[in-house]
Formats: C-alpha cells, sequence, structure tokens
C-alpha cells in the first residue's frame, strides 16, 4: 500500500538494516523525517475585508 510505504520512508521509527561487520539484519533507528505541507488557496476578492487593510498600507508614505 503506497500510504504505508509514504509512512514507514518518511516518519521515523525503525527499519531493518544490515551491519557492515556483520551478515544478520539489525533494527536501525530511522533519524530522518518528513513534513508535509498542505495549504489551500484564497481567491483575491475585493470584498475581503483584509484587503481594505492591504491597500491603506500601500498608500501610506513616509
Amino acid at each position: 500500500d503506497e500510504d504505508e510505504e509514504l509512512q514507514s520512508q518518511c516518519f521515523g521509527g525503525d527499519y531493518p538494516a544490515q551491519s557492515f561487520d556483520q551478515p544478520v539484519m539489525k533494527r536501525q533507528r530511522r533519524w530522518w523525517n518528513a513534513y508535509i505541507l498542505f495549504y489551500e488557496k484564497i481567491s483575491n476578492d475585493e470584498s475581503n475585508p483584509d484587503n481594505s487593510l492591504v491597500d491603506a498600507l500601500t498608500q501610506l508614505q513616509l
């Protein structure tokens, strides 16, 4: 399953690894992690109250 593969590759935990000096498999700590950012685009609507603040700030002069 792709979800399980993503979880096992990206989110810490243990994994089986072969030691360089011994032919046996041992459990190693996975020290890497992944962070996934999800976002939702918000349209630039004129009726948005935040736009009036942005407009006011852009009109400021020093």
